[in-house]
C-alpha cells in the first residue's frame, strides 16, 4: 500500500514540477527555428470565442507550442519513429510526421507505375493528420499520394474561376502548373517506386480542365536536369534553378521567350536546414545541410504585406536564411513592379511561386500574388483594379492529394463545386 502511495506522490510530483517549469521557464520564442515555422501566440479574448471553444483550444496550442525541453522531445520522439523504418543496411527508414490534411476516401484511386490510375487500398493512404517521410541517408521526401477525387476537385476549381474570369475585361490566358515533389525524381527505383508517379497524375488533372485553360507540363523540363541541384534534401521545396526550369516551361505555354539561366548572376549564399529535417530530424542531415543558391533578379520593386500594411521588402534578400529568401517567405498578397510596359498577370499560389515568380520580371509590368489560405479580400475586384491579363494558379502537386488547398480556392474564389460543372 505504501508503495502505491510513494507511486502516486511520485507521479503528482513529477507534473507539479513540470506544471511549475513550463508556468515560469516556457519559450518566448516567436519562431521555432528547428521546425521552421511560426510558433502560437497568444490568442485574443473573445466572448464568442470563449463561448464556442476557440479561445481554450488556442491556448491549449499556445503552451503546446513553448513547454520546457519540447526541442528534446521532438528529437527523440523522431528517433523513435525511425525504430519503425526500412531496414535495409542504407540508413532508409520511412517516418510519420505532422500532416498535410490528407484525406482517405474508400473508392480512391492512384497512379501506378504503368502510368494508369489504379484503385488504392495499399495502406498508404493518409489519416489526414499525419505526412510520410522517405529518409535517404542525407535528404528526407515527403512520400506523394495520387487521389483522383482531389485532381477532379482542383481542375474544377481552376476551371468554374476561369468561367467566372471570363467576365472581366481584359484578362486573356489562364494556367496552371503543378510543381512535383522531389521523390518523382529520386535515383533509385526500389524507394521511389513508394510514391505513384507525380507526371501521370498532372497529367490526369490536366485532363479535366476547361477549354481556355493552359496547363503547364513541368515534368519534363525538370526531368532534363536532373542531376543538377533543382530540389533541396532538407526542404520540400524545389531550388532557384528548379525554380527557373519551371519557368521555362511557363514561358513556352505562354509565348514568351526564356531568359537563359547564364543571363542570371548566381553567388551560394550559406546552408540551412529545411522543413523535412523539421518533420524527421534525421541524423544524417543534420551534419550535410542544403546550400542555398540565389540569383540576382532582374530590376524591379517588391511590396509586399506585412502586419496589415504593403512595405517594400527585397525580392532575392541576399542575407536571409533559407527557403524564405524569396519574396521574404508567404504574405497575403505581393506585387513586384518592373520597367517594362505591357502586360499584368497574378499568380495565385503557395510557396513553390516564391522562387519562380522573380523570373517573370522581363516579361511583366507587373507582377501580383494572392496567397489565397491568408488573402481575405474579393479576387475579382482585385483582378479588375489591377488590369490583370493573364493568371496562373502555381501549386506543388498535393493538391491532387488531398482537398484541403482546393477548399480553399473553392471559398475565397466564391465557388460553388458541387454545382459547377464547366
Amino acid at each position: 500500500m505504501n508503495r502505491e502511495k510513494w507511486n502516486v506522490g511520485l507521479f503528482f510530483a513529477i507534473l507539479a514540477v513540470f506544471f511549475l517549469l513550463n508556468l515560469f521557464f516556457r519559450s518566448t520564442e516567436d519562431v521555432s527555428r528547428t521546425e521552421q515555422r511560426t510558433l502560437k501566440q497568444w490568442p485574443d479574448w473573445t466572448a464568442s470565442s470563449l463561448l464556442n471553444g476557440d479561445y481554450a483550444r488556442d491556448v491549449e496550442d499556445y503552451f503546446a507550442d513553448r513547454f520546457v525541453f519540447r526541442s528534446a522531445f521532438i528529437g527523440a520522439g523522431s528517433s523513435i519513429s525511425a525504430l519503425y523504418g526500412i531496414d535495409s543496411g542504407e540508413e532508409v527508414s520511412i517516418q510519420v510526421s505532422g500532416g498535410n490534411n490528407m484525406h482517405v476516401i474508400a473508392d480512391s484511386k492512384r497512379i501506378g507505375d504503368d502510368g494508369a490510375p489504379q484503385a488504392s487500398g495499399s495502406g498508404h493512404e493518409n489519416d489526414g493528420k499525419k505526412g510520410r517521410y522517405l529518409v535517404i541517408g542525407n535528404r528526407a521526401m515527403e512520400i506523394y499520394y495520387y487521389r483522383e477525387q482531389a485532381a477532379e476537385k482542383y481542375a474544377a476549381a481552376v476551371n468554374a474561376f476561369a468561367a467566372k474570369a471570363k467576365g472581366i475585361k481584359g484578362v486573356k490566358g489562364i494556367y496552371t502548373l503543378l510543381v512535383p515533389s522531389s521523390i518523382e525524381y529520386l535515383n533509385n527505383d526500389k524507394y521511389r517506386k513508394l510514391s505513384p508517379s507525380q507526371s501521370a497524375a498532372a497529367e490526369e488533372m490536366a485532363k479535366h480542365l476547361a477549354p481556355g485553360v493552359t496547363n503547364v507540363p513541368v515534368y519534363n523540363q525538370l526531368q532534363q536536369h536532373v542531376d543538377e541541384y533543382i530540389y533541396f534534401r532538407t526542404d520540400h521545396h524545389w531550388t532557384a534553378l528548379g525554380a527557373y526550369y519551371g519557368y521555362v516551361s511557363f514561358a513556352k505555354e505562354a509565348g514568351k521567350e526564356a531568359l537563359s539561366v547564364d543571363d542570371y548572376e548566381w553567388q551560394e549564399r550559406g546552408t540551412f536546414l529545411g522543413t523535412t529535417y523539421a518533420a524527421t530530424m534525421g541524423e544524417g542531415m543534420k551534419d550535410d545541410p542544403d546550400k542555398l543558391f540565389l540569383y540576382k533578379a532582374k530590376e524591379a520593386a517588391l511590396t509586399a504585406e506585412n502586419m496589415g500594411k504593403m512595405v517594400s521588402m527585397p525580392i532575392i534578400d541576399q542575407y536571409a536564411t533559407g527557403y524564405s529568401a524569396f519574396l521574404g517567405g508567404d504574405t497575403s498578397v505581393a506585387v513586384m513592379t518592373t520597367e517594362h510596359s505591357g502586360e499584368r498577370i497574378l499568380i495565385i499560389k503557395d510557396s513553390y511561386a516564391n522562387a519562380f515568380a522573380p523570373f517573370l520580371i522581363p516579361h511583366y509590368e507587373e507582377i501580383h500574388l494572392l496567397d489565397l489560405r491568408y488573402y481575405k479580400g474579393d479576387v475579382y475586384d482585385y483582378m479588375e483594379r489591377n488590369d490583370i491579363d493573364d493568371v496562373l494558379f502555381l501549386n506543388n502537386s498535393a493538391v491532387t492529394s488531398h482537398e484541403g488547398f482546393t477548399d480553399v480556392l473553392e471559398k475565397r474564389l466564391g465557388l460553388n463545386l458541387a454545382n459547377d460543372k464547366t
